[in-house]
């Protein structure tokens, strides 16, 4: 039953890496169609991110997995954004954004009871349809594909490097949805990402007791963005 478990694992990361690798090169694709398109925008975004990440039995594996008290963390979200449309309803959009996610939790040091914010950034790409339902107003659905630049802890005038005890796993993907309003050049959005991938690498963790305890986090994030799109080809 072990060996099934372990045959799963692998193959559902397996799966996630190729979906990962698919939008890299839809990103790719995509920059390739807007050079020969007749109708393209390419501009900025930025904004507000409120992350999360959703923990499922994870439980006595130490300071660096702790989640009491667990909130939402306030990020951000900056990079280029770029829109092809197909016709009038139909538009594709991708762009390169640094991305910071994580949550906020608490954790007890010697002196007390301090704030934790786990931070971890992105450079993510997201690929995104775009359906153009009332004037400017469009819904998008897509997927975002992401690499982990940095992940760290602060609390209590602490500042941990969290990267580098091999723990996180290099790679992000999920699935995105989302609303935009687009009056001339100028637009706003919100979207919502709900991680795919598991942020522990591997990694088989063990209680007191030796007994195996089965971990998991995925990302969530809503972003809450304002940006800009330079048209070309019209």
């Amino acid at each position: 039953m072990k060996k099934l478990n372990c045959h799963l694992v692998h193959l559902s990361q397996n799966i996630f890496q190729m979906i990962h690798k698919v939008i890299f090169l839809a990103s790719l694709l995509f920059v390739t169609k807007m050079l020969s398109a007749q109708s393209f925008s390419v501009g900025f975004r930025a904004g507000y991110t409120l992350a999360d990440v959703d923990f499922r039995e994870v439980k006595d594996v130490g300071i660096l997995f702790e989640a009491p008290n667990k909130k939402v963390l306030n990020g951000f979200h900056a990079g280029l954004d770029g829109r092809i449309e197909f016709n009038e309803r139909w538009a594709v959009l991708t762009g390169m954004q640094f991305n910071r996610k994580g949550y906020r939790s608490e954790l007890y040091w010697p002196s007390g009871p301090a704030v934790a914010n786990y931070f971890f950034q992105y450079l993510t790409i997201p690929v995104v349809g775009d359906f153009r339902i009332w004037r400017g107003l469009s819904v998008q659905a897509g997927m975002e594909a992401g690499i982990l630049l940095d992940a760290r802890l602060k609390s209590a005038g602490e500042n941990v490097d969290l990267e580098d005890n091999g723990i996180y796993t290099n790679f992000d993907s999920g699935v995105v949805a989302g609303l935009e309003y687009q009056v001339h050049n100028f637009f706003i959005g919100a979207r919502y990402t709900l991680g795919l991938i598991n942020l522990f690498k591997d990694i088989r963790f063990t209680d007191h007791d030796g007994n195996e305890i089965h971990t998991g986090a995925h990302n969530r994030a809503a972003q809450f963005s304002a940006g800009y799109r330079y048209p070309f080809g019209k």
